[in-house]
């Protein structure tokens, strides 16, 4: 049997979700820009992307026993957190850079512009929340 759409609740892992596909939004959109920038802004910009899901993925793979298992696990979670306000900040400054390419539509930049900052900030949203919940539910 099946639940509804809006009687299911979030999974616990939604934030590892969010993040794999911030991954794939930042890998496309960066694809099809200009070369001059790759070097220097699209290649970090990527690592940061792949960084911010590393990390999350570590921590998801901690099961919390200890106090000590539970501060690596914020530690890790904060990380990816910290990964993802450089992805916001540098997918700004390369979609910037961008759209003073004769190359690029400027129209399109924008849009690209909010679609990574939407993600990130859905990404953060959910990363808060797990600590928060973790937080509550382990207490040492």
């Amino acid at each position: 049997m099946s639940v509804p759409k809006w009687q299911r609740s979030q999974s616990a892992t939604e934030y590892l979700w969010q993040i794999y596909k911030l991954n794939i939004d930042v890998a496309e959109i960066v694809s099809n820009k200009p070369k001059k920038y790759k070097s220097t802004h699209s290649d970090l910009l990527i690592k940061y992307a792949l960084m911010a899901l590393s990390s999350a993925n570590m921590a998801n793979d901690i099961y919390v026993k200890t106090a000590e298992d539970l501060k690596r696990r914020v530690d890790l979670l904060k990380r990816s957190m910290s990964y993802i306000y450089n992805v916001a900040l540098m997918g700004d400054i390369f979609l910037e850079l961008c759209k003073k390419s004769p190359d690029c539509d400027k129209k399109k930049m924008v849009r690209q512009q909010e679609r990574i900052g939407t993600a990130c900030a859905e990404c953060l949203k959910l990363l808060t929340g797990v600590i928060k919940s973790d937080k509550k539910r382990y207490k040492f």
